[in-house]
């Protein structure tokens, strides 16, 4: 058995489809995803304890237990500490993101993928594939952990690449782009940090106890149409159609519930607008976190200059074809 390994998995930005991946959705009406994994990653380190006696240690929040497996068990405000106690392995864990926390690339299935996937290889058990260790990630956070998620965030950090990611009722498939499509667009993509998070589980909560309303179903199955739709122009290269259709699926989602925009991020996007971009839109549950522009390159500069200005930080990044992996 491993003494010690690490343990990568990869974050994500969504172009569109966000809401139909909940089962809640998708079951009874399908749904559709464009996801890229980028390279930003959670990294676990893992180390075998010869006793009962742990330390768990979070390098972006700075939190630090150390204890027995039981007195750990009494600690219930933050995720690592949850889910390291959820595992039958006594270990030294260190865990980091390249991500804040609640920043809408993400980070919390990202991190359940990790979690589940180092444990496991700790264990001597062997890698799940992709699907089953989405899945797995999937349930812990939704049972175990009581979070309001769908279930692309997950498929993202276990199978890495640009996909489409058709789910219905008996089947989830995901459907990579072909690679150099996916390195146009990217090169047309840019991301920012808006400086800000929010507690997506709440606005994501608030939008799955909607989801039976006609008004969300009606949003929601337009979103599915409009992810159909982008995966088709970004197959034939129509880029100004793709970010139209980015901006249309963004004014859906900003009907999905409250608190999915506000002043600041309204700015953002008019800004990035007027600066040439095709489309703009909040990655994730929206509240705050990254900001996703899509634009020809000519126009990159300018943008990067005006939502500098507006105190949004450039974040550049490439695809990861790799899903979550051990070292």
């Amino acid at each position: 058995m491993t003494k010690r390994i690490t343990a990568y998995a990869p974050h994500r930005i969504s172009y569109c489809g966000g809401g139909t991946d909940f089962p809640a959705f998708f079951e009874k009406f399908g749904g559709s995803v464009i996801s890229c994994s980028i390279s930003r990653f959670s990294r676990i380190n893992l180390e075998l304890t010869q006793n009962e006696q742990v330390e768990i240690k979070s390098i972006n929040t700075g939190e630090r237990y150390i204890g027995s497996i039981q007195e750990i068990k009494k600690h219930k405000e933050s995720m690592p500490i949850q889910a390291i106690i959820l595992e039958d392995v006594s270990a030294n864990i260190e865990i980091e993101s390249e991500v804040p926390p609640g920043s809408g690339l993400g980070s919390s299935g990202t991190l359940a993928v990790n979690l589940i996937n180092s444990l496991r290889n700790m264990k001597g058990e062997d890698r799940l594939t992709d699907l089953d260790l989405a899945n797995a990630a999937y349930e812990f956070e939704r049972n175990k952990m009581s979070k309001s998620v769908g279930l692309q965030d997950q498929i993202a950090a276990a199978a890495g690449g640009f996909n489409f990611i058709k789910f219905s009722k008996n089947k989830i498939e995901i459907i990579p782009f072909d690679q150099e499509i996916a390195n146009e667009i990217v090169d047309r993509t840019l991301l920012f940090y808006l400086g800000m998070t929010r507690d997506a589980n709440k606005i994501l909560k608030s939008q799955e106890q909607r989801i039976e309303t006609v008004r969300l179903l009606e949003l929601l199955k337009q979103t599915n149409s409009l992810c159909n739709k982008m995966r088709d122009y970004m197959q034939d290269r129509k880029f100004k159609e793709v970010g139209s259709t980015l901006e249309n699926a963004w004014y859906l989602k900003k009907q999905f519930t409250e608190n999915i925009t506000n002043q600041l991020i309204d700015k953002v996007h008019d800004t990035a607008i007027e600066s040439g971009a095709h489309g703009a839109k909040v990655t994730g549950a929206g509240g705050g976190g990254h900001f996703l522009v899509f634009s020809e390159k000519e126009h990159h500069k300018t943008i990067v200059k005006n939502l500098t200005k507006l105190n949004c930080k450039y974040i550049p990044f490439n695809i990861s074809n790799k899903g979550a992996w051990i070292e």
